[in-house]
Parts: structure tokens; C-alpha cells; sequence
């Protein structure tokens, strides 16, 4: 049985091999803590798209944004987009609501809301700027069909058609489902796990309809971790959020150790998620 790990944002300039075994070896942490023994006899696939989607983020990025006088000395968080914006309101929640209503009286609205937005994310758990950086990629791989379409192609050829379960962390559990999506029964997922998974906002649930959210067809079960630190992670995929059939089996006690509780080691060493992997490898 192959197993496929789909990682998130952040991965670019690092070396493939040594990602996978940081994976891997989070993952065997797990399984020893649950008793289990390694996984190491299954093939292990790391399809590593982090480069290509810098290089195209960053030139999304150079772009002047709409209405930003790049000539002055607008600071570079007013060129959020709107929906940005949105992540970083429902991420921060009333934090940002406080620092918005501060902040309007100093400038032009959207501005404004940007830069307060800005600053309470850089004080989150996330650290400075780190959080902006992970709901730009989420904005503009959601809303660039290019960005998207040649992340999902990357991932979808190591997909394949052939049985594999499918491990997915942060945004990388955004590209997993469109991609299931799209492949529809020409995959043979056994599980889809999702790590850390912003899936559950209602930003990110609004811009993957149409269409509508359903299970993916190619797919048996699907396995949901979180932990409640998690600010990316912010909502259960239950019946409230992901009201589909089969219902996403969750897990939402996670106890990530990482220092922002959303790192995917924090994840793989769960006991919990190390069983539900290697179930799903094992099942007959």
C-alpha cells in the first residue's frame, strides 16, 4: 500500500529527502506510543510542489494590488486582498474586531483594517508575519486557477490511480480534496487524514463552492486531527462545518508540541493519528 504525505506552505528551499524523513520519523514516534510497529514496508511518496508554489506566489505578490500606491510608503500589509482579509478576521476573531474598530480612524478603511489585521496576527502564536504569509498562500491558491492548477497536476500524478492512503497537512489538506475532487472514482484513496487543516473556515468552505462540498468519490474514509491551539486549524470538519455523508471521523484532542501547535511533527507523533494511518495501511 502506498502512503502519500501533501504538505503545506513554508517547505521551499529545503531538501525533498530530508522533509520525507521528518515525516516519517514523526510518524514512528506515533506508532511507538501506540504500540504499533513502523510502516517502513509500505512505499512512501512526498510529492514536494513547495518551490514551484513560492516562485508563483512571489510574483503574484511583486504585482502592484488594486488601489495600493506602491510609489509611497504603503506598508506592505495594506495590499492584503480581500480575502485575506477575511481569513484573518475569522482566524483572529475578536482580537482583530478590538484592533479594527482602533484602527479605522487613521487612514483609508481598507488599509487600515490590513495593517491592524497585520499586527494582532504577528502577535498570535504564529509569530511575526508568519501567519499573513500562510493566508496569503490559502488566498491566492484558492483564487489563481494557474497556481492551483499546476499544485493539484503535481499532486494528483502521485495520487495516481492505484490504492494509497493520503496524508495531507495545512494547506496541503486544501489541494488533497480538490484533487480527490477532480480525480473522482479514478482514485482509490483507502483514507484521506487531514492534519491541521483550515478546511474548516467559513472563508476557504465559501470560495470551494460551487461545487458543492460532498465526499470525495475515490475515497472510503476520511480522518480529521486538530488541536484547539491550532488558530489555522480553527473548526472541527463535523456536521456543522462539513455536513456531508459519510460523516469526517474527527479527532480534535490533539496535543501538538510545536511551538505554534499547527507543526506537522506535532501531528504525526499523535497516537491517535499514527493508528488511523496505519490502519488505513493495513486494512484488507
Amino acid at each position: 500500500m502506498r502512503l502519500i504525505f501533501i504538505h503545506g506552505r513554508d517547505q521551499q528551499g529545503k531538501d525533498q529527502q530530508a522533509l520525507l524523513k521528518t515525516w516519517t520519523e514523526a510518524l514512528d514516534v506515533g506508532l511507538d506510543a501506540a504500540g504499533l510497529p513502523s510502516i517502513r514496508e509500505h512505499e512512501v511518496i512526498f510529492p514536494y510542489y513547495a518551490d514551484d508554489l513560492t516562485a508563483m506566489v512571489n510574483e503574484i505578490r511583486s504585482a502592484p494590488a488594486p488601489g495600493v500606491n506602491t510609489k509611497g510608503s504603503v506598508p506592505l500589509e495594506a495590499a492584503l486582498d480581500s480575502i485575506q482579509i477575511a481569513l484573518l478576521q475569522e482566524i483572529l476573531g475578536e482580537k482583530a474586531a478590538a484592533a479594527q474598530e482602533k484602527a479605522l480612524h487613521k487612514g483609508v478603511q481598507n488599509t487600515a483594517i490590513a495593517i491592524a489585521l497585520a499586527r494582532v496576527a504577528d502577535r498570535s502564536a504564529f509569530g511575526p508575519g508568519l501567519l499573513v504569509k500562510v493566508t496569503e498562500d490559502v488566498s491566492i491558491y484558492l483564487q489563481h486557477q494557474v497556481v492551483a492548477k499546476r499544485v493539484n497536476e503535481f499532486v494528483a500524478l502521485a495520487i495516481g490511480a492505484q490504492p494509497c492512503v493520503v496524508v495531507a497537512h495545512s494547506l496541503g489538506s486544501i489541494v488533497a480534496y480538490r484533487v480527490l475532487r477532480e480525480l473522482g472514482m479514478g482514485a482509490q484513496v483507502r483514507r484521506l487524514i487531514t492534519l491541521g487543516s483550515p478546511l474548516g473556515l467559513h472563508t476557504v468552505r465559501k470560495l470551494l463552492s460551487p461545487p458543492a462540498r460532498t465526499f470525495p468519490g475515490g475515497t472510503i474514509s476520511w480522518f480529521n486531527a486538530l488541536d484547539s491551539a491550532d488558530i489555522v486549524a480553527l473548526h472541527p470538519l463535523d456536521e456543522i462545518t462539513w455536513p456531508i455523508s459519510p460523516a469526517i471521523e474527527n479527532h480534535a484532542s490533539v496535543k501538538n508540541h510545536t511551538s505554534n501547535h499547527h507543526g506537522i511533527s506535532g501531528y504525526l507523533d499523535d497516537p491517535t493519528v499514527a493508528r488511523a494511518i496505519y490502519e488505513a495501511l493495513n486494512a484488507c
